[in-house]
């Protein structure tokens, strides 16, 4: 926290900055940023990767966490410097910075596990970092980056 400040109201605060972000999102809300999880199910046997010897065993037990779409701003980076070396050379793809108010950061990062990609616009992204927080008052800003994993 960055301080506080009677004359400072958060929720007030976090209420425009929550409508300038609804204002910029997409209209279709299949292209909206979407946070999502991949199903993780355990098997009674399995490969020291999680595979189950049996491929038409039933899973013990599966832990499945519905798709989240919460206000962001989206700053995006196209194909820039930011590009990653691999064995087959330098690969340079597209990179999105989100911009998530506390609450909203803690309801897709404060769980058990954190997503394991974002869409945006129908492209997937990997969560690549998470910037230091930035302190308005009594409000934390966040800020994720992510590389585009597959562009259309």
């Amino acid at each position: 926290m960055a301080g506080t400040n009677p004359n400072f109201d958060p929720d007030l605060f976090r209420d425009g900055i929550r409508q300038a972000m609804r204002l910029s999102e997409a209209n279709e809300p299949e292209k909206r940023v979407t946070f999502r999880w991949k199903p993780v199910k355990t098997f009674a046997k399995k490969s020291p990767g999680g595979s189950p010897y049996d491929f038409t065993a039933a899973p013990e037990a599966s832990d499945e966490h519905p798709d989240l779409v919460v206000p962001v701003a989206v700053e995006f980076s196209a194909r820039t410097s930011f590009g990653r070396e691999t064995s087959l050379g330098r690969f340079d793809s597209s990179h999105i910075t989100l911009t998530l108010l506390d609450e909203e950061y803690h309801k897709v990062f404060g769980g058990s596990r954190p997503p394991d990609i974002c869409v945006v616009g129908g492209d997937e992204y990997d969560i690549l970092s998470h910037h230091p927080t930035i302190g308005l008052f009594d409000v934390d800003v966040f800020q994720v980056l992510l590389q585009s994993v597959d562009e259309s």
